[in-house]
């Protein structure tokens, strides 16, 4: 019985989460610039993404999917004209709000604000 209850529950839980990471990638969708000026993500509703880069001597551009999943974006598939990118690049997401994005990756935060 106890096993039946917390199926129970646990199917309710569900549909929320869902809808929670339904509204955090409508809000993650469109693109973002760096707040130093030096580089745009653009995370498309079809699961692409494309991403400029600057710096003093080059332009670094990345090519691929993204997802999002429990307070992370995902990224995969990625191709690049100067990096190699092998396997995944998950970012966490610090927060989302009011045109404005910060993410964690490998323990450095990057920020964005709304193109």
């Amino acid at each position: 019985m106890k096993f039946v209850l917390t199926l129970l529950v646990l199917s309710a839980l569900l549909p929320a989460c869902d809808r929670r990471d339904s509204k955090l990638h409508q809000k993650l969708t469109g693109s973002w610039a760096l707040t130093n000026g030096n580089g745009v993500v653009t995370l498309a509703p079809d699961g692409s993404s494309l991403s400029r880069f600057t710096n003093r001597t080059q332009v670094v551009t990345f090519e691929g999917k993204w997802r999002f999943k429990d307070d992370v974006v995902i990224f995969s598939g990625v191709k690049s004209n100067s990096v190699l990118q092998l396997g995944e690049t998950r970012c966490r997401i610090i927060h989302v709000e009011s045109g404005e994005l910060a993410w964690e990756t490998g323990g450095q935060s990057t920020h964005f604000i709304r193109k």
